[in-house]
């Protein structure tokens, strides 16, 4: 069976225990509304705070939920403008 034929078995869920100081990249994607992939992809260009515990990186919780709060996008109300 050819690369392009194959079929993708979905990934099964990440847990998060909601007490989590640090999370894993995976749980970073999840937590920010992102993919797995890109959440690497953001940790490897250094817009994703980590640190390095041995082997693992890890996500600090509190760090990642300040970045997502300091990039939200503004939204207007409908029938009106953004101030």
């Amino acid at each position: 069976m050819t690369r392009k034929n194959r079929k993708r078995t979905p990934r099964p869920p990440v847990p998060i225990h909601p007490e989590a100081r640090l999370l894993s990249v995976e749980q970073a994607g999840v937590v920010a509304g992102i993919g797995r992939a890109h959440a690497y992809e953001l940790v490897a260009r250094g817009l994703i705070p980590t640190v390095r515990l041995g082997r693992k990186l890890r996500v600090p919780r509190a760090q990642l939920v300040d970045l997502i709060e300091r990039n939200k996008l503004t939204t207007a109300p409908v029938g009106g403008a953004a101030r």
